[in-house]
């Protein structure tokens, strides 16, 4: 059986009396439809926040300021995990409060992006190799590659969540929001590939953040 596109939740009274008084009988609580349509908003204005905002700009910072700055890891760090506890939050929010009513296929993506951007989180925390180690390499592919593949499952989610909210509201300030944020992103990593090569690179920890006496470099100064 097929899931019904329309959805309407209230109470209906089915008792009359001879007199056309109607039988209420016990009180039945009712979901307000508006209160489902906020839950939406909320989860849609937090992913739209979270995917279309935060992770572009930490994408940005991993990018093109590793050779600028020797904090871009911290920011990279912090705004992605940000990121990650708004998605989360979301996430939670609508898998409580949807009573049944998130459309499958939003659902398992939404289900996938989750997972996967907690487990790349937390090898990126506690799994990195060090610096010198063989498998960095090997664990800086896994880990970008990864990065693209939940981007663009979460992307992809943001344009399907707003067609099952379209469902029950408005959405065309979604649209704009997610277009826009998308547009935004394109221009941020066109303008910073730009001016990003006129900047002159951080001196010291971000090129060597720990060089050793025997080092190359120091040898060199020396």
């Amino acid at each position: 059986m097929s899931r019904h596109s329309q959805r309407f939740y209230g109470s209906i009274q089915l008792l009359e009396g001879e007199n056309g008084d109607v039988d209420t009988g016990e009180d039945i609580p009712e979901l307000s439809s508006n209160r489902y349509t906020n839950v939406f908003n909320a989860h849609g204005a937090l992913m739209v926040t979270a995917w279309i905002f935060l992770v572009p700009l930490g994408i940005i910072m991993a990018r093109y300021f590793r050779q600028k700055t020797d904090r871009w890891f911290d920011i990279h760090r912090i705004v992605q995990g940000t990121a990650i506890i708004i998605s989360l939050a979301s996430f939670i929010l609508a898998l409580v409060e949807s009573v049944g009513g998130i459309s499958t296929g939003h659902l398992v993506i939404g289900v996938i992006v989750t997972a996967l951007s907690l487990l790349s989180a937390s090898a990126a925390t506690f799994f990195r190799p060090v610096k010198d180690s063989r498998r960095r390499k090997q664990f800086n592919i896994m880990h970008r590659g990864t990065a693209v593949v939940i981007f663009a499952l979460a992307v992809a989610n943001c344009y399907i969540g707003r067609n099952v909210l379209n469902e029950f509201t408005d959405t065309r300030a979604f649209l704009i929001v997610i277009s826009v944020g998308l547009g935004v992103m394109v221009v941020a990593e066109i303008v910073t590939l730009v001016l990003i090569p006129r900047f002159e690179p951080a001196v010291g920890r971000a090129a060597d953040p720990d060089p050793s006496p025997s080092s190359p470099t120091k040898e060199a100064e020396e």
